[in-house]
């Protein structure tokens, strides 16, 4: 475990990512709700974005995500899309 700053309440995502990077990691797969993503692109912290869709929604009213294919971030070009079956899988990642 590492410990973490917060600032408003909320983990204080880039000196994470700087305890990380010092730890030797140079890689974080984010998995997590949409107010996780939204934080992690609010933050300018993300270099890819994949996103799967089926097409059964997940619970009653589905899961709403902070983006979608047709809203994705400025600076971000598409690398890969695929369909299995009725699912589809699509990735972008950051120009740098």
């Amino acid at each position: 475990f590492i410990g973490t700053e917060t600032y408003e309440g909320d983990i204080a995502l880039p000196e994470l990512l700087e305890d990380l990077a010092a730890l030797g990691m140079a890689s974080v797969l984010v998995e997590g709700g949409a107010k996780v993503a939204k934080a992690f692109l609010a933050e300018g912290l993300v270099d890819r974005i994949v996103l799967f869709q089926g097409q059964e929604p997940i619970g009653r009213s589905g899961i709403v995500s902070p983006i979608d294919a047709n809203h994705i971030p400025a600076g971000f070009r598409k690398l890969r899309d695929m369909r299995f079956g009725e699912d589809s899988y699509a990735e972008w990642i950051r120009d740098i």
